[in-house]
């Protein structure tokens, strides 16, 4: 994916809009991330939004690899045993 740079070198976000952020492209839901940073789901949702129009995504996959494409998240703690887990054999269905 090939993004215009100057435009996306304007984008700020704040700590913990990065946090966010960064729990989003590990995969986690709005529910886990009002946990985790101890804030209101409500908030979380409102974190997305912004974050959603700073990098003009339409959703939290394009949010997702505009952000790491750009090296707004850390790329280390994507897909590693700590941010997703298979289920195990008992809990799905076969």
């Amino acid at each position: 994916m090939e993004y215009n740079l100057d435009w996306y070198k304007s984008i700020h976000i704040s700590r913990r809009e990065q946090e966010v952020l960064q729990l989003v492209c590990e995969g986690k839901t709005d529910t886990f991330i009002s946990v985790q940073l101890e804030i209101a789901y409500e908030t979380v949702k409102d974190y997305g939004k912004a974050l959603r129009e700073k990098f003009n995504a339409h959703g939290r996959a394009e949010l997702s690899a505009k952000a790491t494409a750009l090296g707004f998240v850390d790329t280390e703690k994507l897909w590693t045993c700590d941010s997703y887990q298979l289920p195990l054999k008992n809990e799905v269905d076969l």
